[in-house]
């Protein structure tokens, strides 16, 4: 890997983060932007950059796509350094309330439907290096299983009681459905938090590698549909006097891209997915009882959607 670009003197223009991952955005007086991702002080799994037979994948992925790229980090100490076309991610765009800045992220999701369709079709060869799963999906797996002592053991036994043992089943079986099946390469969590929109005519960047894995397709695509969901609750709880997007053609436009579309299991992967958002809000952000309330009922409804059949 090179150098990692030297931010020392760069401006601070955001900085965000959680007890699982911190972020800080930089940019230099020439206008070079760098994401900086370091492990927050709760988190429990490794951090660090992919094996270098996986960025070799990645950046022979480069000249397939000339509207979108995985960018994989250079690591810098203890944190990992990305080299991207913006400051503002997919998901800021989305919650701006600006029409504009939602047809440039609408672009975007398009654009990263493909990329995850191209990433799923890397060869055997380089599918095999990667390590057996994600590490988001290693982790919903554990806490499902056997949570830690602490609020992820709370929120298990608050969850499984508002869900009942139906539907906590259905979920538990979902997650190991999952496993089963053709394996391809995985993202791992292609948030909308790390597509960054280009500021120029250039390609769009999905900041990869954190979280490369083994899996099926559909975690990826669910990952995208469920995050989807949520940024739509967002936007009408938290900005309502903002004008949404529109979320349903958010989606088409991201199937679109894909190329492929989302059958049963993505749909059960996405709603796995919002169960994973619930645990790391309440482990890494802040315990909040209404959330967990609201969290519980929408999950509900989705496991009853997408449990028929």
């Amino acid at each position: 890997m090179t150098t990692p670009h030297d931010t020392a003197h760069d401006t601070v223009v955001e900085r965000y983060g959680s007890g699982h991952v911190e972020t800080e955005v930089r940019r230099s007086p020439s206008g070079r932007t760098t994401w900086i991702r370091s492990a927050g002080k709760k988190r429990t799994q490794p951090f660090g950059p992919p094996r270098p037979a996986l960025v070799t994948a990645l950046e022979a992925l480069a000249p397939t796509r000339p509207d979108a790229r995985f960018v994989p980090p250079r690591p810098h100490g203890q944190a990992l350094h990305y080299a991207v076309p913006g400051a503002a991610s997919a998901a800021d765009l989305l919650l701006s309330g600006d029409p504009r800045l939602h047809a440039r992220a609408a672009s975007s999701l398009e654009h990263l439907g493909g990329l995850l369709r191209s990433l799923h079709a890397v060869p055997t060869a380089a599918v095999d290096t990667a390590p057996d799963a994600p590490l988001s999906w290693l982790r919903l797996s554990g806490w499902l299983d056997g949570p830690r002592p602490g609020p992820a053991a709370v929120l298990h036994t608050r969850l499984r009681q508002a869900l009942g043992t139906t539907r906590w089943q259905l979920l538990a079986s979902w997650l190991e459905g999952l496993r089963t099946g053709p394996r391809v390469l995985l993202h791992g969590t292609p948030s909308l938090g790390l597509l960054v929109p280009s500021e120029s005519d250039g390609a769009d960047a999905l900041l990869t590698g954190e979280d490369l894995g083994r899996g099926s397709r559909q975690q990826d695509v669910g990952w995208v549909l469920g995050e989807l969901h949520e940024l739509r609750a967002v936007s009408a709880r938290l900005r309502p006097s903002r004008r949404p997007p529109d979320w349903d053609d958010l989606t088409a436009r991201f199937i679109e891209g894909y190329g492929l579309p989302p059958d049963p299991p993505a749909h059960r992967a996405a709603t796995l997915k919002t169960l994973l958002h619930l645990h790391d809000f309440c482990v890494f952000v802040t315990w909040d009882d209404a959330e967990i309330l609201r969290c519980a009922a929408d999950l509900a409804q989705l496991v009853d959607e997408h449990g028929k059949g």
